[in-house]
C-alpha cells in the first residue's frame, strides 16, 4: 500500500531502509509512486513526499535511540521539483537536526568519513546521487535506476579509458569544445578537433551515431555470416573428403599410416607412386615358356597371313590412289563452283560494306566523346584529391604540435608528482618519528601511572590502619570511661585509698576482691599502647600521602608531555596524509596527462597515415588521367580512320553479271571427274577380292593363336590384379591428398571466421559505446546543491570490479536479483569480487522487473544475498510470504532493530577461516493456544479451536559461502481437531546439517488442513540458526505483521533441539 500507515508500520516492525521513487506531481510537488503520474484520475494515487518525511520524523522523535533510518531516493524529478524536495527534507528533518550531513572537511579520520550506526542514532541518512564537486550548476548522471541495473556489465579489457569512466561532472558539458564525434570504436567516441575540417564535416546527433554504429554492426554481421557459411561448407567438404579417403583406403586394404607415408614420400621426392610398393611390381618371365611351345605353328600361320596382307595392302594402295585422284577432281570442280558463286556475291556485298563502315564510324565517334568526358572527370577528381591532401597535411602539423605540447605537459606533471611523493615520504618519516616519541611518552606515563596506583593503594592502606588504631584507642577510652563511671570501680578505688599503708600490701595481694580496678589498670596500659600505635600509623599515613602527591605530580607531568606529543604526532600524521593524498591525486593527474599524450600521438600517426593514403590516391589519379588522355587520343584516331573508310567505300548499284570463261572451265572439269570415277570403281573390285583371301589367312592365324592366347591369359590376369592394386594405391594417395587440401581449406576458412568474429565483436563494442554515450547524454541532469549536500551515500552504477573496489566507502551499488543469480552461475570470480566489495562498501539488491516474484507481487529469497555480504535487500512488506518470515527471523537476533552484524569472514579480508559445519536434530513436541483463523471468527472460540487440524513445517534455508543456497524441509503429522494443545511428539525428528550457521534460518510454520485437503497457514516463527540453543525450547509464534497481539499472545510450540556434532 502506498500510504503513511504502511511506512509507519514498517518502521515499527524494524525496517531501517526505505526505497522512495520520487516523481513530479501533478501540482508540482514531489510525490512517491512506481511511475510518473499521468493525471489526477490515476487508479493508484501518488503519495506526497512530505507525508512520508513527517512519518519518519515522528518515529525518530518518538524513538531517539533507534539506529539510523536510510532513505533511498530514486530521483526522477525535474530541477524545480528537486529544489522543492531539498526544501522539504531540510524543513522537516534537517531543521530538527535529524539528517546526517557528509563531512566536507579535510579530515582523514574514518569516523568522519563513515561514522558507525551507534554514533548516528536517531538520525536519517539520505542515499542518492551526489556529484564529486558541489557547486551551482553541478550535474549527475541518472544511469543507475533499478531498470538500468537489470544488466550485468562484465569486464571489458580495452587499451584506453572506458567511456563509462568519464567524470559525471564533466560529461555532457562543453561537448563541442572536445571536438566533433565522427564515430565510435571499442575505446569510445572518435573525435575530430581540426577546425579547418570541421566546416566540411556533418555533425551527427547521438541517435544518428547509434544508427551508423548499428549499420556497421549489421554489415560486419552479414560479412561474418557469409564467412561462417563458407566455413561450414569447407568443414562439410573436409568431412566428406575424410569419409571418401577412409572408404577408399579401406577398400584398398591399406592402413592410413601407410598411405600417409606413401603420400609424404611422393611429395618430398621424385618417386613414382606406381613403383613405390614392392608388392605392386611383377616379373615378365611367366609367359615365355608357353610362347616357345606354340611358336612354330603360330609363325607359319603368321607368314601366310602376312603374304595375304601384302597383297591386300597393294590393292588398297591402288584403290586409295584412284580415290585421291577422284577427290582431287571433285575438289577442283567445287572450287570452280565456289568461284562462280563468289563473283555473283561480290556485287551484292558492296552496299553492305558501305553501310557497315558508316555504323562503325558512328560507334567510334561516340567512344571518342566518352573518352574525352572521362578525362575531364579524372581531372576534377585529381583537383579534389589535391585539396584533401593539403587539408590532411595541415592536420598532420596540428596533431604533431598537440602531441609535443601534451608530451611536455605530461613530463612536467610527472616531475611535480615525483617531487610531491618525495615530500610525502619525508612527512611520513617525520610522522613516524613523532608517533614513536608519542609511544615512548605513553609508556613512560603508563609506568608513572602504575607507580601512582601503587602509592594510592599504600596510602589507602596506611589511612585504614590509622583509622583502625584511632578506633581501637577510642574504644579503649570508652571502656575506661564506662569502668570509671561504674559504682563498683568507685567502691574498689575508695577501699584502696582508705586502707593504711601497712595493710595496703595485704589488700593488693588479694586481686580477686578488686576486679574492676584490675581491669581499669589493664585498659589504661592498653590505651597507652593504642596511642603509640596511632602515632606510628599517623607517621606512615603522612609518608604515604606525601609519596602519593609526588606520584600524582609526576603522572600529571608525564601525561601533559604525552598529550602534547600526541597532538604533535596527530598533526604530523594528518600533514603526511594530506601530502600523500595530494601526491596520489597528482599521480592520477599524471596518468591522465600521459594517457592524453599517448592518444594525441596515436592521432598524429593516424594523420600521417591519412596523408600517405591521399598521396597514394593522387599518384593513382595522375596515372588514371594519363591513361584516360592516351585513350582519348587513340579513340580520336580510330574515329578518323573510320570516317576515312566511309569515304573510301561509296555506295554502288547491284550488278548481275557472270564470267563466260568460268562457265567453260566448270564444264571441262565435270568431264574429268566422271573419268576418275570409273577408274576408282575398277580398283575397288580388285581390293574386295584381295580382302577375301586376307580374311581366310586371318582365320587360320587366329585359330593358331587362340591356344597361345588362352595360355597367356592366366599370366595376364595376375598382371591385371597387380595393376588394380597399383591403381587403388594411387586413388588412396589422391584421396588422402584431397582430404589434406580440404583440411587446409577448412583451417583457412576458420581463420577468416575468427577474424570476422573479432571484427564483429569490435563493431558490437563500438555500438554499445555509442548507445552508452547516447544514454549518458540523456541521463545527465542538474541537481540543486542543497539536495546534493544532504546526500550522504552516493549510488553509482557498477561497470567493472577494479573501479568499484577502489571507489570511496560512501559509494553504493545496486544489483537486480537476476544479476546476482547470473553472477553465481557464471565465473566464480564474480561472487568473490562482490563479497570483497561488500567488506568496505554497501550493496543493495532488488527483485528483477521480469522475475516471477515481481509479477506476482511476492518477495525473493534474501538468504542468498546475505550470504554474499549484501547489506540492503529490498523486500515488499505489503505482501506476506515465506521470505518475509526469513527477514523477520534474521533481524530478530538483534531485537528487530534493523541492524545485524555480519559474520567475520564477510567483514575482515584477513579472516580466511569459514565456519565449521553443524549437525542438528530437532523434534517438534507440542503446541499451545494456536490462533483462530478468519473462517472461524464468527464461531465459538472453544469450538473453533477444536476444529483446527494443525501440523508444523520446519524448513532450513542456508546461504553457502560460495554464493549458492540449500534447503532442507520436514513436516509433522496432522493432529485432528485440536488447536488448543496439539501433541505431535515428533520422535523421528528432523536431522540436518549446515555449513554456514551465521547466514542460515530455520522457519517454523503452523498450518491447518481442512477436510477437503486445503492447507492454510496459522502462525509462523523464524529463528537464526546461530541463536538456536540445545534443550527443550519454547518457540513463540507471530502473525503476518511480525507481532504477538490478540490471539497470538500465548501462541507457541515446544521443540527439542540437539547438536549431534560440531
Amino acid at each position: 500500500r502506498n500510504d503513511e500507515q504502511s511506512y509507519m508500520s514498517a518502521l515499527f516492525r524494524g525496517v531501517r531502509c526505505i526505497d522512495l521513487d520520487v516523481w513530479d506531481g501533478i501540482n508540482g510537488e514531489p510525490v512517491i509512486c512506481n511511475s510518473k503520474p499521468a493525471n489526477a484520475d490515476d487508479a493508484v494515487k501518488p503519495l506526497l513526499l512530505v507525508r512520508v518525511l513527517k512519518v519518519i520524523r515522528h518515529f525518530l522523535l518518538a524513538n531517539p535511540k533507534s539506529f539510523p533510518v536510510l532513505i533511498n531516493v530514486e530521483n526522477h524529478c525535474s530541477f524545480g521539483v528537486q529544489k522543492k524536495m531539498a526544501h522539504d527534507l531540510f524543513d522537516i528533518l534537517g531543521s530538527e537536526g535529524l539528517i546526517v550531513v557528509p563531512d566536507e572537511t579535510e579530515s582523514m579520520d574514518e569516523a568522519d568519513l563513515l561514522p558507525s550506526p551507534a554514533s548516528m542514532q536517531g538520525k536519517v541518512i539520505v542515499m542518492g546521487k551526489r556529484p564529486r564537486y558541489i557547486e551551482e550548476g553541478c550535474t549527475v548522471i541518472h544511469d543507475d535506476y533499478d531498470a538500468d541495473n537489470e544488466e550485468y556489465y562484465e569486464d571489458i579489457v580495452v587499451s584506453t579509458r572506458p567511456l563509462d569512466d568519464e567524470d559525471e561532472n564533466d560529461f555532457g558539458v562543453d561537448e563541442a569544445e572536445k571536438g566533433i564525434i565522427i564515430g565510435f570504436d571499442a575505446s569510445g567516441p572518435i573525435r575530430s578537433t581540426d577546425p579547418s575540417m570541421a566546416q566540411n564535416m556533418v555533425q551527427h546527433t547521438p541517435g544518428e551515431l547509434v544508427f551508423l554504429a548499428k549499420e556497421e554492426v549489421d554489415k560486419a554481421r552479414r560479412a561474418h555470416d557469409e564467412v561462417q557459411s563458407r566455413l561450414d561448407a569447407a568443414v562439410e567438404a573436409q568431412k566428406q573428403a575424410d569419409a571418401k579417403a577412409s572408404k577408399i583406403i579401406e577398400d584398398a586394404g591399406l592402413r592410413k599410416e601407410d598411405v600417409e607415408n606413401l603420400a609424404l614420400a611422393v611429395t618430398t621426392s621424385t618417386l613414382d607412386p606406381k613403383a613405390h610398393a614392392d608388392y605392386l611390381t611383377r616379373g615378365e618371365e611367366e609367359g615365355v615358356e608357353v610362347q616357345e611351345f606354340f611358336g612354330g605353328a603360330v609363325n607359319d600361320a603368321r607368314q601366310r597371313y602376312s603374304e595375304a596382307d601384302q597383297v591386300s595392302y597393294r590393292t588398297v594402295k591402288a584403290m586409295s590412289a584412284a580415290l585421291d585422284a577422284l577427290n582431287e577432281e571433285n575438289e577442283r570442280f567445287d572450287i570452280l563452283q565456289l568461284q562462280l558463286r563468289k563473283e555473283a556475291e561480290a556485287h551484292r556485298n558492296k552496299n553492305v560494306a558501305h553501310h557497315k563502315a558508316v555504323t562503325d564510324h558512328r560507334e567510334k565517334r561516340e567512344h571518342a566523346i566518352t573518352a574525352r568526358e572521362r578525362v575531364e572527370t579524372v581531372r576534377n577528381m585529381l583537383k579534389e584529391c589535391q585539396t584533401t591532401l593539403a587539408s590532411a597535411e595541415n592536420v598532420v602539423q596540428t596533431a604533431k604540435t598537440e602531441a609535443k605540447i601534451s608530451e611536455k605537459r605530461a613530463s612536467d606533471v610527472e616531475n611535480r608528482t615525483d617531487r610531491t611523493l618525495a615530500a610525502s615520504k619525508k612527512d611520513r618519516a617525520k610522522a613516524d618519528e613523532a608517533t614513536k616519541k608519542e609511544e615512548d611518552y605513553e609508556r613512560t606515563a603508563e609506568a608513572v601511572h602504575e607507580q601512582y596506583r601503587k602509592a594510592a593503594v599504600e596510602e589507602k592502606a596506611a589511612k585504614n590502619q590509622l583509622e583502625k588504631a584511632i578506633a581501637a584507642m577510642e574504644k579503649v577510652t570508652e571502656e575506661i570511661r564506662l569502668i570509671e563511671s561504674s559504682t563498683q570501680f568507685k567502691k574498689e578505688r575508695s577501699m584502696v585509698s582508705g586502707h593504711t599503708h601497712e595493710h595496703k600490701d595485704e589488700f593488693s595481694a588479694n586481686t580477686n576482691e578488686r576486679p574492676y580496678l584490675t581491669k581499669h589498670t589493664e585498659k589504661v596500659h592498653e590505651k597507652l599502647q593504642c596511642a603509640e600505635n596511632v602515632q606510628i600509623a599517623s607517621s606512615k599515613a603522612s609518608d604515604a600521602k606525601a609519596t602519593l602527591q609526588q606520584c600524582r605530580d609526576e603522572f600529571e607531568r608525564s601525561a601533559h608531555l604525552w598529550k602534547r606529543q600526541a597532538e604533535q604526532a596527530s598533526q604530523a600524521r594528518k600533514l603526511a596524509d594530506r601530502t600523500m593524498q595530494t601526491g596520489e591525486a597528482m599521480a592520477e593527474h599524471a596518468d591522465e596527462e600521459r594517457e592524453a599524450a599517448n592518444l594525441r600521438l596515436v592521432a598524429y600517426e593516424k594523420a600521417k597515415g591519412n596523408v600517405a593514403l591521399q598521396k597514394e590516391r593522387k599518384r593513382s589519379l595522375q596515372e588514371q588521367l594519363a591513361q584516360a588522355e592516351k585513350a582519348a587520343e587513340e579513340a580520336d584516331k580510330i574515329a578518323a580512320l573510320a570516317q576515312k573508310r566511309v569515304r573510301e567505300t561509296p555506295e554502288n548499284e547491284e550488278k548481275q553479271a557472270v564470267d563466260t570463261e568460268t562457265l567453260d572451265l566448270l564444264q571441262a572439269q565435270r568431264v574429268r571427274r566422271d573419268e576418275a570415277q570409273k577408274v576408282y570403281q575398277a580398283k575397288k573390285a580388285k581390293k574386295e577380292e584381295a580382302d577375301k583371301v586376307l580374311a581366310e589367312a586371318k582365320r587360320l592365324f587366329e585359330t593358331s593363336s587362340e591356344v597361345l592366347n588362352s595360355a597367356v591369359a592366366n599370366a595376364k590376369k595376375e598382371e591385371s590384379r597387380a595393376n588394380i592394386q597399383t591403381n587403388a594405391s594411387q586413388n588412396a594417395v589422391a584421396a588422402f591428398n584431397e582430404a589434406v587440401e580440404a583440411q587446409a581449406a577448412a583451417d583457412h576458412a576458420a581463420e577468416l571466421a575468427n577474424l570476422s568474429r573479432s571484427t564483429l565483436g569490435e563493431k558490437e563494442i563500438a555500438y554499445r559505446r555509442a548507445c552508452e554515450y547516447k544514454e549518458k547524454l540523456e541521463s545527465v541532469a542538474e541537481i540543486p546543491p542543497a539536495l546534493a549536500r544532504m546526500t550522504f551515500m552516493n549510488f553509482t552504477k557498477h561497470r567493472y570490479w577494479d573501479k568499484s573496489l577502489n571507489s570511496p566507502n560512501t559509494h553504493i551499488h545496486s544489483f537486480a536479483q537476476g544479476v546476482i543469480d547470473r553472477m553465481s552461475k557464471g565465473d566464480t570470480k564474480h561472487p568473490e569480487k562482490l563479497r570483497q566489495f561488500t567488506m568496505e562498501h554497501m550493496c543493495r539488491t532488488f527483485p528483477s522487473a521480469d522475475g516471477i516474484h515481481q509479477r506476482k507481487g511476492l518477495n525473493y529469497d534474501p538468504v542468498f544475498q546475505w550470504a554474499l555480504g549484501c547489506q540492503l535487500v529490498a523486500m515488499n512488506y505489503s505482501s506476506f510470504d515465506n521470505n518475509i518470515l526469513k527477514t523477520d527471523g534474521r533481524f530478530r537476533r538483534n531485537g528487530s532493530c534493523g541492524y545485524v552484524l555480519k559474520p567475520a569472514y564477510l567483514i575482515d579480508p584477513s579472516e580466511t577461516r569459514i565456519e565449521r559445519e553443524q549437525h542438528w536434530q530437532v523434534n517438534i513436541l507440542c503446541g499451545s493456544c494456536l490462533p483462530l483463523q478468519v473462517s472461524y471468527s464468527k464461531k465459538n472460540a472453544a469450538t473453533a479451536l477444536s476444529n483446527l487440524n494443525p501440523f508444523v513445517k520446519a524448513v532450513v534455508y542456508e546461504g553457502l559461502p560460495d554464493g549458492h543456497k540449500r534447503i532442507s524441509e520436514h513436516r509433522t503429522r496432522v493432529i485432528k481437531r485440536n488447536g488448543f494443545f496439539p501433541v505431535w511428539d515428533d520422535k523421528p525428528g528432523f536431522s540436518f546439517s549446515v555449513q554456514s550457521p551465521a547466514t542460515s534460518i530455520i522457519v517454523f510454520t503452523v498450518w491447518d488442513r481442512d477436510d477437503q485437503g486445503t492447507e492454510q497457514i496459522v502462525a509462523s516463527s523464524a529463528v537464526p540458526l546461530s541463536c538456536m540453543r540445545e534443550g527443550h525450547r519454547s518457540v513463540a509464534l507471530f502473525d503476518a505483521n511480525n507481532s504477538r497481539v490478540g490471539p497470538y499472545t500465548h501462541a507457541k510450540i515446544l521443540v527439542k533441539t540437539e547438536r549431534t556434532t560440531s
